[in-house]
């Protein structure tokens, strides 16, 4: 009986651990945090300026795990311009754009990124990233 009682705290112990291995992958269809970042700006990315009256962009950033889920649905990949390197994939639709890269120069480094970019005149879907 006691071998038996060891046996369920075990197997009990195991799916408790499970459930919260779960709750940390974001789930679809699911509101999920993200750690991004953002810019406000006009003109590119890269060289952005303030906003101006004419001219004001939302450009959002995240990487990891979030940004594989949004590569995953996007797809397929498009002619990388900006770095052809072997393996280096991009998606993109309107103002989103994903790209994976093969090999990390830092092992911080993410494989996924993902940007969206907003017309914050128009409410339209732009990227403004540049090479």
């Amino acid at each position: 009986m006691r071998k038996f009682t060891l046996l369920i705290l075990v197997v009990a112990s195991q799916l408790a651990g499970a459930g919260e291995a779960d709750k940390k992958r974001p789930e679809l269809n699911a509101w999920n945090a993200v750690q991004a970042s953002y810019k406000i700006h006009s003109g590119g990315t890269a060289y952005s300026e303030l906003p101006t009256k004419n001219d004001s962009a939302l450009t959002i950033v995240f990487r990891d795990e979030d940004a594989k889920l949004v590569f995953d649905q996007i797809g397929p990949d498009v002619k990388e311009v900006c770095n052809d390197t072997a393996g280096n994939r991009v998606r993109q639709k309107k103002g989103v754009y994903c790209s994976y890269t093969a090999r990390l120069e830092n092992p911080a480094n993410s494989h996924y990124r993902c940007w969206i970019g907003i017309d914050l005149h128009t409410g339209d879907g732009t990227m403004r990233l540049t090479c």
